[in-house]
């Protein structure tokens, strides 16, 4: 996260940015493995297009909810800030698991495929 100032983070916002490293470390395994198997990236998005677009239509309609919640300090806001976090970071653990579930997939396959 990039900022002209440092600030500091809450608990939520710092355990969200361990989730998106998760999510960043799987889509590098995941890179890999799809050498092993070209089907791998197209099974994962059937697996994912539901539960994705999901969360990103509920995260837009937090968005949009918040615009009319008032003053930033308020408590309402607070609470539509403290929802679009826990959706963030549901979206990010939904991505960690599904990713982490193809790669060890890819792996289990690996293994069991016979040698040409």
């Amino acid at each position: 996260m990039l900022d002209r100032r440092p600030r500091q983070l809450s608990a939520a916002e710092g355990q969200l940015l361990t989730d998106l490293a998760s999510v960043a470390q799987d889509l590098l395994h995941l890179q890999a493995a799809q050498a092993a198997d070209a089907t791998l990236v197209p099974k994962l998005r059937a697996r994912l297009d539901g539960p994705l677009q999901q969360s990103f239509t509920r995260l837009s309609t937090l968005a949009e909810l918040n615009q009319w919640a008032g003053p930033a300090d308020t408590e309402e806001a607070s609470r539509y800030t403290e929802s679009r976090l826990d959706e963030a970071r549901y979206l990010a653990q939904t991505l960690h698991w599904e990713l982490q579930a193809a790669l060890h997939q890819v792996q289990k396959e690996m293994v069991t495929r016979p040698v040409a």
